[in-house]
């Protein structure tokens, strides 16, 4: 269940980003903005889920769950049940895929009487691919012309994401 000073907060216009980190650049950030945070300084950094693979990235946001939470957004379904059909998808399916997500901070689940309402509670999705890795590291080789001053590569800005992601079906013959 979630504090509602965290609901407020997540009710607030906002962006994920997603990214690969490995632990000691994620120990690293931490530790500068909590040293930060010591001086009185203000630390004001976009809600960052990171992963340590592109593998574990890809594996949770695939097509299919990107697909189901922009419909959440969209759609604004009361149950998990009420998704499953938006999505034409088995209810188990779904529910697995929301609760990961739910474990992972992306949604959250509104208790409304008998049913649990997912919320996507932020607006834009960003998925940030450092460029500056070994060559070990490095994720397949990506189109360079989205290069940001940064050196990160941003693949996938979404605003809206109903509308950024058409919905496809395939069908057996």
């Amino acid at each position: 269940m979630i504090h509602p000073k965290e609901r407020e907060y997540l009710n607030e216009e906002s962006t994920l980003v997603v990214t690969v980190r490995n632990a000691a650049e994620f120990h690293d950030d931490v530790t500068t903005n909590l040293e930060r945070l010591e001086r009185g300084e203000p630390v004001e950094t976009p809600p960052r889920l990171s992963f340590h693979s592109y593998a574990d990235l890809m594996g949770t946001f695939t097509p299919s769950t990107l697909d189901l939470i922009a419909t959440v957004q969209r759609e604004r379904p009361v149950s998990i049940n009420e998704a499953a059909r938006t999505v034409d998808r088995d209810v188990s399916t779904v529910h697995d895929q929301l609760t990961r997500l739910e474990s992972l901070g992306v949604i959250y689940f509104a208790e409304e009487g008998q049913s649990n309402r997912p919320v996507v509670w932020f607006d834009d999705l960003v998925s940030t691919f450092p460029s500056r890795r070994k060559p070990s590291q490095r994720p397949p080789k990506q189109p360079d012309n989205t290069d940001d001053a940064r050196g990160d590569r941003d693949l996938r800005p979404m605003r809206n994401l109903g509308r950024a992601l058409p919905r496809t079906r395939c069908r057996r013959p």
